[in-house]
């Protein structure tokens, strides 16, 4: 970006150009999915480790969700030694993967499954989150960065908040697991529709995302 004589500083509201777009929705929801899932660890881990898998140890509920964290920054470190095409889709395939772990724990109340599932899931949350932040900044104008990237954090910051206080009013009417069980799914689910909409967009315009 061009640096001005004399700076102005202001207020930028977000917002995406309509030539960001065709990248930004497919980055949002995959970036959607990833926050989701980090929301669901960090508030929600401790009733399933309770309630569901009857562990009582606290040390051991932050160890798990630490786990999540640990695997966002190897996905992070790993996803630029993959080829531009696969980064995000990959990121997709690592949250699929992670929640149909997180639904095996939560069905067979399984810790094993619990802690795979959560690293797998941080390591495709971290590497669609690095992929698709890089892809809209490349895809906007200059002087427009700020608002695009201000637009992806605020779907970052409603996935980790909204959606797990839904799954609270889920839990409280239809019980922990089908609750558990159900929001893991929405997630796997936005992810394959994000990685289904990247796929098809390479297939027309052959680009990365």
């Amino acid at each position: 970006a061009e640096r001005p004589e004399r700076p102005r500083l202001s207020i930028r509201r977000p917002s995406v150009p309509p030539e960001v777009l065709g990248v930004f929705v497919p980055a949002s929801i995959a970036g959607f999915a990833g926050f989701a899932v980090m929301g669901l660890f960090t508030a929600v881990a401790p009733a399933v480790m309770h309630d569901i898998l009857g562990h009582d140890n606290h040390a051991l509920t932050g160890a798990v969700v630490f786990g999540v964290f640990i695997g966002s920054i190897i996905g992070q470190g790993l996803q630029g030694r993959l080829p531009e095409a696969a980064r995000l889709p990959a990121g997709c395939g690592g949250l699929i993967l992670g929640m149909a772990g997180v639904i095996t724990a939560i069905a067979t109340a399984s810790l094993f499954w619990l802690v795979i599932g959560g690293l797998v899931a941080g390591a495709g949350q971290g590497a669609a989150f690095r992929a698709g932040m890089g892809a809209i900044t490349a895809a906007s104008p200059p002087r427009r960065r700020a608002e695009v990237a201000s637009s992806f954090f605020v779907v970052a910051y409603v996935a980790i908040s909204i959606p797990v206080v839904g799954l609270g009013a889920m839990a409280a009417r239809y019980g922990l697991v089908v609750a558990g069980i159900s929001f893991a799914a929405m997630v796997a689910l936005l992810a394959l529709m994000s990685a289904l909409i990247l796929l098809a967009r390479q297939r027309r315009y052959g680009v990365g995302v």
